[in-house]
């Protein structure tokens, strides 16, 4: 009689750890496929890219119109074979926190149209009246840092006839393509 209870008392405890077991295992994975971990409140941020056009004063020329002007500073100028113009100054500053390269771009409805190029020389010309290399040229600059001087330079070609005296071309504008500083990201792709 010794022997039945022992066995049966063997079997019940037996039985007893398997439960137990299936019931540690169900409950640990119960756990590791239900645990979240409670958010920690920790924001990485290498910093911001952020340009802008202004003008000398420190403004902002974004949506702005750049007029041409003769050399008495008038607006009210006429466009005849030879005429150059320039538009008031303006600078690129860096309003990020961090390094950034730039490059400029002379784009708008003018520079698309065939004949605007027929009839017009455009570029941009630097404080020394240089002219401004666009596909060569990228500057870097510091967080806050303003570039130097620069102005589209519009000159009518002196073998243009009279074959645009009625004619209307649209604008040009300035465009400024700006990517984190310290990278040579600009000679691995091509301008837009």
């Amino acid at each position: 009689m010794f022997k039945i209870k022992s066995t049966r008392l063997s079997l019940v405890l037996s039985t007893l750890a398997v439960i137990l077991c299936f019931s540690t295992l169900g409950g640990a994975t119960y756990a590791l496929f239900t645990y979240e971990e409670p958010a920690a409140n920790v924001l990485v941020m290498s910093g911001g890219v952020l340009v802008d056009i202004q003008d000398e004063n420190g403004l902002t020329l974004e949506g702005q119109e750049l007029l041409f002007r003769d050399a008495n500073g008038k607006t009210d100028i006429r466009w005849e074979p030879g005429a150059c113009y320039y538009t008031d100054p303006f600078y690129i500053k860096n309003l990020g926190d961090i390094t950034l390269n730039f490059r400029i771009l002379l784009t708008g409805s003018g520079m698309e149209d065939a004949e605007f190029l027929i009839a017009f020389d455009p570029c941009i010309v630097d404080e020394n009246d240089e002219e401004v290399d666009l596909s060569q040229y990228q500057h870097e600059l510091t967080a806050g840092q303003t570039s130097g001087e620069f102005r589209i330079r519009m000159k009518m070609r002196e073998t243009i006839g009279n074959q645009f005296n009625d004619r209307t071309f649209g604008g040009v504008a300035v465009t400024v393509y700006a990517i984190q500083g310290g990278v040579d990201a600009f000679d691995q792709q091509p301008m837009p």
